[in-house]
């Protein structure tokens, strides 16, 4: 701290602040927190350990600044701009963090609420003859549970293998499901008839929908330049 308070207003704004700020963002941070928004479960512990020591040394840099503004002699309206300017990067690097925690240690968590708050709405009719009458989370598999309004019977002329791929297809195309299986998760469809007997128990990853997965999220890395 004494060697800070040596310095001036405008040597620790544009050295402490724009400079290092600007290449650790321009060089390492902006692309990363990109990528990462797009694939989420590549987030590694050594960028996790820098962005929050970049936090740090944002917050730290904010409180000099602002400590150095009351005595400085450098113009009032210049030291206003230069406040500000630093007030509002670290709201956005608090709102990058807050989304990066989102996005790994609450992601868990809201899936988990979700549910919670789904299943008490259960059953649902899902069309004329399909109710989904539970879910459920355990660990990395979330698991759901469909009855038919039909009798086992009734649904041996089905094409189990062709109901099988339709559900991964479907899985695979779907917004929310998709975002689930990107970071890691198992989607479990367990099917019964009409007296709760096992037609079919379908297990989705990631793997299931291939490579394709990506196409759109790979498609806005080369539009962006960016790398993984």
């Amino acid at each position: 701290m004494k060697y800070f308070e040596k310095l001036n207003y405008s040597f620790l704004f544009w050295f402490y602040f724009a400079l290092i700020t600007i290449i650790l963002r321009e060089y390492y941070f902006e692309e990363k927190i990109y990528i990462y928004h797009i694939f989420p479960s590549k987030i590694d512990i050594l960028f996790s350990l820098a962005f929050f020591g970049f936090i740090i040394y944002s917050f730290t840099v904010f409180v000099l600044v602002l400590k150095k503004s009351k005595n400085t002699k450098t113009n009032s309206f210049l030291v206003f701009i230069g406040n500000l300017t630093i007030t509002l990067h670290l709201a956005y690097t608090t709102y990058q963090s807050y989304s990066l925690i989102n996005l790994t240690l609450l992601k868990d968590y809201h899936i988990s609420t979700q549910i919670k708050e789904l299943r008490k709405t259960l059953p649902i009719s899902v069309n004329s003859f399909t109710d989904l009458i539970d879910i459920s989370k355990n660990e990395n598999q979330i698991s759901y549970i469909y009855k038919l309004n039909k009798l086992k019977i009734d649904i041996e002329t089905l094409d189990l293998r062709s109901f099988k791929n339709g559900i991964h297809e479907s899985l695979c195309n779907e917004n929310y499901s998709l975002d689930v299986l990107k970071h890691n998760y198992t989607l479990n469809y367990k099917y019964l008839d009409k007296n709760k007997e096992k037609i079919i128990d379908v297990n989705t990853t990631k793997e299931d929908c291939g490579d394709s997965i990506y196409d759109l999220d790979y498609l806005k890395l080369i539009m962006t330049d960016k790398k993984i």
